[in-house]
């Protein structure tokens, strides 16, 4: 939640550099975009035009009405209050492996939350396709990590190796005692490698 802390900030920095009486959603996407979070790298590196939403961020904020009185706070709009309840649910679908803020821009380029339908029409990315992709990347990579376990429990596999956790599982295994130092360098060991196996 420590991005999405620094992302309100910065939205409220924005909001005062435009003179603006509270942030919206376009004023938490262009802080969202900032360069120091890792949600600009994810997007360009998945070949989304990051420079044309911070521009069109920008057209947004240069129709958001100005400030009457010098002394109010700046507090959220209803739209970027919305957008933040909503990206905590949107935050429940995606992968854990993603930065928060990508559900905070999902969210944000939702039709009906932040934007209306023809507002995000000129986007180049919609909220379903992100979703999509960063769900089937979730989705893809377990599948191809099952495929792999699939692949090395091969008769090869059941030559050489016992599959100690099936074994953990029936309660057929042998307690070791007094190897606390040989047990923390294979834990070590096993925790830096992708395919746990132990042979002895």
């Amino acid at each position: 939640m420590q991005d999405f802390d620094k992302v309100v900030h910065i939205a409220h920095q924005i909001a005062k550099e435009y003179q603006h009486e509270n942030y919206g959603t376009a004023h938490l996407i262009k802080a969202a975009l900032n360069k120091d979070f890792a949600l600009m790298r994810l997007l360009f590196s998945n070949d989304i035009d990051v420079y044309f939403i911070e521009e069109w961020a920008n057209v947004h904020l240069e129709s958001y009405p100005k400030r009457s009185h010098n002394h109010k706070d700046i507090t959220a709009d209803s739209d970027a209050q919305t957008v933040l309840v909503e990206a905590e649910d949107v935050k429940t679908t995606l992968d854990d492996n993603y930065p928060d803020l990508l559900s905070l821009f999902i969210a944000a380029i939702t039709p009906g939350v932040g934007f209306s339908f023809d507002q995000l029409k000129s986007l180049p990315v919609t909220h379903t396709q992100l979703s999509d992709k960063f769900k089937d990347s979730a989705t893809a990579t377990s599948k191809k990590s099952a495929n792999v376990d699939s692949n090395s429990n091969g008769d090869n596999l059941d030559k050489y190796a016992t599959n100690k956790l099936i074994d953990a599982a029936t309660g057929k295994y042998d307690f070791i005692i007094g190897r606390d130092k040989e047990l923390k360098q294979i834990s070590e060991i096993l925790n830096r490698k992708s395919n746990h196996m132990l042979l002895y």
